[in-house]
């Protein structure tokens, strides 16, 4: 078994919120992780994360998209109405976590756990895709705000 982190516990939880039994790009998991910790995923976090859960059997990759597996979509299956703070702790515990330990490993690469698949390009690829779709959707609810606010319920 690979020595998890705090990081991939976040990453694990990411990719169960994006895309579940049928999986996510990485600019959705990207977007989960940004919703569930209030941080982008740094490059290295992300390859060193995959290679890892990939590895033990709690992440697969089809095509362009990662959707948990094995024991992790159980625990994820099994969660659903609970507490994001406590399936967060859940999915620490099944990587052998001991609580509370958050370290920060955010751009340290690991050349013992890289995941080709991400590389930096891709990445940074992904987090514009994510970004800009985040501007945009702001944009639109910002928009929708000021007409309900005008009185005008529709365009």
């Amino acid at each position: 078994m690979p020595p998890f982190t705090w990081s991939d516990s976040w990453l694990l939880l990411s990719i169960g919120a994006a895309g579940g039994r049928i999986g996510a790009p990485l600019k959705d998991i990207i977007a989960a992780g940004d919703l569930l910790n209030h941080a982008v995923f740094t490059g290295p976090e992300l390859r060193r994360g995959l290679s890892k859960l990939v590895a033990a059997g709690y992440v697969v990759q089809v095509g362009d998209r990662f959707q948990a597996a094995g024991e992790a979509l159980e625990l994820l299956q099994q969660s659903n109405g609970v507490a994001i703070r406590s399936v967060w702790e859940r999915c620490d515990r099944l990587l052998g976590l001991p609580p509370n330990s958050y370290t920060s490993d955010a751009n340290v690469e690991d050349p013992n756990w890289s995941y080709a698949y991400a590389s930096e390009e891709v990445v940074q690829a992904a987090c514009r895709e994510y970004q800009s779709e985040a501007v945009d959707a702001t944009q639109i609810a910002l928009h929708y705000a000021a007409r309900m606010s005008s009185g005008r319920k529709r365009p």
